[in-house]
């Protein structure tokens, strides 16, 4: 975090969307489907003001249930349309 203590951001959080109700998961090892609760996910953007121009930084952790955290990236992707890259 050198780059960002240094340099002034701008901070944003963003709500991820948790798929309602439970779901059958295939984990390895097992024989049969667990149905799970997923949880609510968020990411944390900043956008740095560099030296060479501004730049985006993004954390986030998707959930673990296959093709959903698919949904969660490309909303992710569609919030940040605009910031620059």
């Amino acid at each position: 975090m050198a780059v960002a203590s240094t340099h002034s951001a701008v901070k944003r959080a963003m709500a991820l969307p948790a798929l309602p109700g439970r779901v059958p998961v295939l984990f390895p090892g097992r024989r049969r489907p667990v149905l799970v609760h997923d949880e609510p996910r968020a990411a944390v953007a900043a956008v740095l003001e560099l030296p060479g121009g501004p730049m985006t930084v993004v954390a986030t952790h998707l959930t673990f249930i296959p093709g959903w955290n698919a949904h969660q990236l490309r909303r992710l992707v569609r919030l940040l349309g605009s910031a620059p890259r």
